[in-house]
């Protein structure tokens, strides 16, 4: 059976050959034929040679035609590969040329935010900030294939944007930006970061904790002697028959002291809590800005800063007593610190009721913030003071307590001064609040 198939195909291919003979012998008489024919003529451009001359050129025509067609069907199947592998490249393509002037934009899977932060696409053109970043890049390119990296970041807003953009050269008048949103990847690190942060914050408060408990115990026992001598001595004058004016005075300014000796120990002691796990329970709104107030009070009076409070006494809140007394402690800590630099320095709190809710203002004699500072100021680690001041509670953990408490932590522009509020929940009349210390302030 494979000699018969072999013997066939052999017969096939001498076929084959005797055909090629065949019209090699055709073509030869084909040609002399046409030389024939012209020498009849006597012209090239007989009837014949142009009939040979328009077939051979149709062919022409015909195969160059197939071959641009397989080369389009090439190129487009070349385009759609390119297209398949932009779409699933995590950012942008963008092709401009020295002028900045967009010629390209390729979207990937990373589709760039359409509020055009980077890109304005209806001017095909990029945004100013991105465009000074841009121009100072392609003047650091100085080798072919070189890339150059740098990250936009847009701060501001619930929702903080970050881009990784990276440019090369194409050649010397155009060039490729990469854009990548890696926003999502800044706000985790952020979250990890602010939570590092708590955890650290929480840390030292418990370490104070237990140092202010290791002090209460320490002076409370000579304070209690203290009060104990003082009283006795102001019974004994008491009796007298002809008491001492100067005694009197002297003991009942001794008395005072102890009681705002042991107020503030007692503040020291609550204010180092870690009071994440408490729950929302009634209190006076006076109670807990008194014990912030007690723990700074005097350092601000030393440096010529005034303090004032303005607060009804039975105004009661819902709130974790412990952290919104950090809260409160940390905007008087702010506040100071510009309040200090000023001639006549002040601090106001003032307690507002709103109804269903209550707003405690911070204000101090500072003028506003900065328009870039401000966007900044809820950032975690974003801080303007020197190392070594302030509380280091921070803005952004301050603004996540009060959001924790279902109330809110705002800046706002009062009456020319630099004023932060936070606005909580109002207790509800049967709430049974139980008020843990008398107050050094008056309401005013």
């Amino acid at each position: 059976m494979e000699k018969q198939v072999k013997r066939s195909y052999d017969e096939l291919l001498e076929e084959n050959n005797k055909l090629k003979k065949e019209v090699q012998k055709l073509n030869k008489i084909k040609i002399a034929l046409m030389k024939r024919v012209e020498r009849t003529s006597g012209k090239n451009d007989s009837a014949f040679s142009l009939f040979e001359g328009n077939i051979l050129l149709a062919n022409q025509v015909k195969e160059r035609t197939k071959a641009l067609e397989k080369m389009s069907q090439e190129l487009a199947n070349e385009k759609n590969k390119l297209s398949k592998t932009i779409r699933a490249l995590p950012g942008n393509i963008i092709i401009f040329n020295k002028n900045l002037e967009i010629s390209n934009l390729y979207e990937g899977r990373g589709i760039l935010n359409k509020r055009l932060e980077v890109v304005d696409y209806s001017k095909r053109s990029f945004s100013q900030d991105v465009h000074l970043k841009i121009e100072k890049s392609l003047g650091k390119i100085n080798t072919p294939n070189q890339v150059i990296h740098f990250v936009h970041t847009i701060e501001g807003g619930d929702l903080p944007i970050q881009y990784k953009c990276f440019i090369t050269e194409i050649n010397k008048s155009q060039f490729v930006l990469f854009i990548q949103d890696t926003s999502e990847k800044y706000r985790q690190e952020l979250i990890i970061k602010n939570q590092e942060a708590q955890i650290l914050q929480a840390s030292k408060l418990s370490a104070l904790g237990e140092m202010a408990g290791g002090i209460a115990h320490e002076i409370n026992t000579p304070l209690a002697t203290i009060s104990l001598l003082a009283g006795q001595i102001r019974n004994n004058e008491a009796k007298s028959t002809n008491p001492n004016e100067k005694i009197l005075v002297g003991v009942e300014n001794i008395t005072k002291t102890v009681q705002k000796i042991s107020r503030i120990i007692k503040g020291l002691r609550q204010i180092s809590r870690d009071g994440s796990s408490e729950n929302l329970t009634p209190c006076y709104a006076l109670d807990v800005v008194n014990e912030a107030l007690d723990l700074c009070k005097q350092k601000f009076q030393s440096h010529g800063v005034v303090v004032a409070l303005d607060c009804p006494e039975q105004l009661a809140i819902l709130a974790k007593r412990v952290q919104l007394s950090q809260v409160i402690l940390n905007l008087l800590s702010n506040s100071f610190y510009v309040a200090r630099h000023h001639e006549d320095g002040w601090i106001k709190v003032q307690v507002k009721d709103l109804g269903d809710k209550v707003r405690i203002y911070v204000i101090d004699s500072g003028t506003g913030i900065d328009k870039d500072v401000l966007s900044k100021i809820f950032n975690p680690f974003f801080t303007t003071k020197e190392v070594g001041e302030g509380t280091g509670l921070g803005m952004s953990i301050s603004k996540k307590i009060i959001k924790d408490h279902g109330g809110s932590l705002e800046y706002e522009l009062f009456k020319g001064n630099t004023s932060f509020y936070i606005e909580v929940e109002k207790a509800t009349k049967d709430c049974v609040v139980e008020s843990e210390r008398n107050s050094i302030f008056n309401a005013s």
